[in-house]
């Protein structure tokens, strides 16, 4: 069979095209095999384009002659419009060309798309012999080789009615098989379309917020991860590494205990989640954060990590808004207590005033010659320099508090809470009495300046949560311990109106706030548990109404410094 000489005129633009569906090489053995065994030709044509997709059998009279010649092609381009303005999903069309021969067509319909013809190919009836004069009279007209012609129509095969019934079956049947097949393909080539646009929004969304996965086999010693993790040398050796080789890949030492820290809580079996957040080498002068998120998704038998699946974020960003939220509320928290430290400020300056000015007129006395005077003198000199000195001491607390610092590592707590106490002093003065119940506990990790932020975040809101004019019946507990994990337990129990069930959920969340307008920003407790997680800690709330509040803060403790071991 000539394939490129056999067309048919397409209906309508289909999207698709069989041949994107199926396997057509294969069609065309199932097209051979059938020939071979029963003589049946066979033709399936695009309705799109009109090529063959795959044939056998067609008859040298349509090849060579009708389909060869312009005039009479005209006449088979008319048929082929014909068959296909009345073919349906369900009923073939049978036709007799206007060149004289026969044919059936039969629809190949994929998802209510007309995508391709099964034709029988040319035949002539039994009982209903040729006109060979209409034959030969055509021959002459299209200027074909007539003797040649003749003998090429003798070759036309002859099917009875009941044959052509049991092709015709066959046919749809087969048309019907290759849809289905067509169609099932269409399917999983649409689902998959969906998948990679689903998967490319997905990379984007995940580009867009810089973050990559891992997912690594402990017993396979595999670590599968993203390929932008190439950019950070150091997280699949973090990953890899365990726990001592940890230190020696994290970019800043002090983030060193944090991180051996959470992810010992992954290896030695007690936690199946792992979140850590740690500093980059700088790039270009700017400190880059990342934070990983991890769950053991597969222990042995033993209990050990088997599999361990994740997430690794570049958060910098998000740190860089964070540190601004921080910087904002320290100011809030000094605009609160501004009032408390001007009283604070004015109460010394007054005595300083009042003896300097005594000071001074006692001075011009001495010359008159009253040696108990000068010694009188001396004394008020010496309070005028201890009225200095609280003034100083007072600023410099403050300074402590406005000042920002990344610089972490073993801090006094104890020291951070005094400290705090003595800013906050002016509010709590009117509510509540302060008791210290400080334990034995070593140096936390941190950074003391935020430390700091949050012990006065928390004992603002203690102070606030009790109403003034009965210090004497109301207290703020600050409690310092160790717990047995080794981490250092900080607690401020306040006795005052207690956080509503309802609300206490929300305590941690940015802008939430009980209080009245002006009173709070609702970023105080929102900061303090962004301070306390950035530094490797936990900060957890208890309260009942009209007892009290408690809010805990667990910190991890510092890393002994190697050379005192030595």
């Amino acid at each position: 069979m000539d394939r490129g000489a056999i067309g048919i005129l397409p209906t309508r633009e289909s999207l698709v095209r069989l041949a994107d569906l199926l396997d057509m090489t294969l069609v065309q053995k199932l097209a051979d095999a059938n020939f071979t065994a029963n003589g049946m030709p066979i033709g399936i044509v695009d309705a799109r384009d009109g090529s063959i997709l795959a044939g056998r059998g067609w008859q040298d009279v349509c090849v060579h002659f009708h389909r060869a010649h312009a005039r009479s092609r005209a006449r088979c381009e008319a048929s082929d419009r014909f068959i296909q303005g009345r073919l349906s999903e369900d009923a073939p069309c049978e036709y007799q060309c206007l060149n004289g021969l026969r044919d059936i067509g039969v629809g190949i319909v994929v998802a209510g798309e007309h995508l391709a013809t099964l034709f029988l190919g040319q035949f002539f009836y039994e009982g209903e012999p040729p006109d060979r004069e209409f034959f030969a009279r055509q021959a002459r007209e299209f200027g074909y080789d007539e003797p040649a012609y003749l003998a090429a129509l003798e070759r036309v095969p002859v099917f009875s009615h009941r044959s052509v019934e049991n092709i015709l079956a066959y046919n749809r049947s087969l048309a019907r098989f290759l849809a289905d097949l067509a169609e099932g393909e269409l399917r999983r080539q649409r689902v998959e379309a969906q998948l990679r646009d689903t998967e490319e929004r997905f990379r984007q969304g995940m580009l867009s917020t810089k973050t990559g996965f891992f997912d690594w086999d402990l017993d396979a010693g595999e670590l599968r991860y993203d390929p932008r993790f190439h950019t950070w040398p150091q997280i699949p050796a973090i990953l890899r590494g365990g726990v001592e080789e940890v230190a020696a890949v994290v970019a800043a030492p002090e983030d060193r205990p944090l991180l051996c820290e959470s992810l010992r809580r992954v290896f030695d079996g007690r936690s199946d989640h792992l979140l850590v957040e740690y500093r980059r080498p700088p790039a270009d002068g700017r400190v880059e954060w990342v934070r990983t998120r991890g769950t053991v998704v597969q222990r042995d038998p033993g209990g050990g990590p088997r599999r361990f699946c994740g997430t690794v974020t570049d958060i910098t960003d998000w740190k860089e808004l964070q540190e601004r939220a921080i910087r904002a509320e320290r100011m809030a928290s000094l605009g609160t207590l501004a009032g408390g430290v001007a009283h604070e400020i004015n109460n010394p300056l007054s005595y300083i005033l009042s003896n300097l000015r005594f000071l001074t007129d006692e001075l011009a006395a001495i010359g008159v010659g009253e040696p108990g005077r000068l010694a009188e003198a001396s004394k008020v000199a010496g309070e005028a320099l201890a009225g200095a000195e609280r003034v100083r001491q007072i600023v410099q607390d403050l300074l402590v508090f406005a000042r920002p610092s990344n610089v972490r590592g073993a801090v006094d707590l104890h020291g951070v809470l005094d400290l705090a106490v003595n800013v906050a002093s002016s509010a709590i003065r009117s509510r509540a009495c302060v008791v210290k119940d400080y334990g034995p506990v070593p140096p936390v990790f941190g950074d003391e300046s935020r430390l700091g932020q949050v012990a006065l975040n928390l004992l603002v809101n203690a102070a606030q949560a009790i109403p003034e004019g009965m210090p004497d019946r109301n207290q703020i507990r600050i409690s310092t311990r160790q717990d047995p994990s080794g981490r250092v337990l900080l607690e401020i129990r306040d006795t005052g109106q207690g956080i509503a069930p309802e609300v206490r959920g929300r305590m941690f969340e940015p802008f939430f706030t009980t209080k009245p307008v002006g009173v709070g920003t609702g970023l105080g407790l929102s900061v303090c548990h962004g301070i306390v997680s950035s530094l490797g800690g936990e900060i957890a709330v208890e309260s009942e109404v009209g007892k009290g509040t408690a809010l805990r803060v667990w910190l991890p403790a510092s890393a002994p410094d190697p050379r005192e071991r030595a």
